[in-house]
């Protein structure tokens, strides 16, 4: 949590990474949250997927959020080379903005990739929707959700299921 204290230019800035709408309507709460207690943090959305969940998301955020959008794009062959192109251009923009911390939603390989990022760049790594695992005929996203919750400083459950599989793999309390 002491890393979280530290101030960027009097304001810390918060990146919330979202891919989808259902990691819009998140970021959308949380920095909601954030501006009703008037914090010093200024949150900024890292919109990483051509889709229409930013359009679609929209009215949820303030204009000072919409505005200060940051859009990523990586393109690739497949997935696995998407996913390194993105992972090298949001290290890029970790390293030249240099936010307080990266909020990553979800297990997903984009979140994998931007908290790897993050983490090599020693960005304080936030992970909403931690320890969700999808069972054995989803190995592969289960995995990657692993990596995720490893990477992360701080990780928040949505249930006593999460949080148990996040005690069972060792991840210690103090960072749930």
């Amino acid at each position: 949590a002491a890393q979280v204290d530290a101030e960027h230019d009097g304001l810390r800035t918060l990146w919330c990474v979202v891919a989808h709408h259902g990691d819009c309507i998140q970021a959308a709460a949380l920095a909601c949250a954030v501006s009703a207690r008037r914090m010093a943090i200024k949150v900024q959305l890292v919109y990483t997927e051509v889709n229409d969940a930013l359009a679609f998301a929209h009215s949820l955020f303030s204009p000072k959020v919409r505005d200060s959008t940051v859009a990523l794009r990586a393109d690739g062959i497949d997935d696995d080379a998407r996913q390194l192109a993105l992972g090298e251009a949001f290290r890029q923009s970790v390293e030249s903005e240099q936010p307080t911390a990266v909020v990553v939603f979800g297990g997903t390989s984009t979140a994998l990739a931007c908290a790897t990022a993050a983490r090599d760049a020693q960005v304080l790594v936030v992970h909403i929707g931690a320890g969700v695992r999808a069972g054995a005929s989803w190995v592969a996203l289960d995995e990657t959700a692993r990596r995720v919750d490893q990477l992360a400083d701080l990780l928040f459950t949505t249930d006593p299921q999460a949080s148990a599989a996040l005690e069972a793999e060792s991840i210690p309390a103090s960072r749930v």
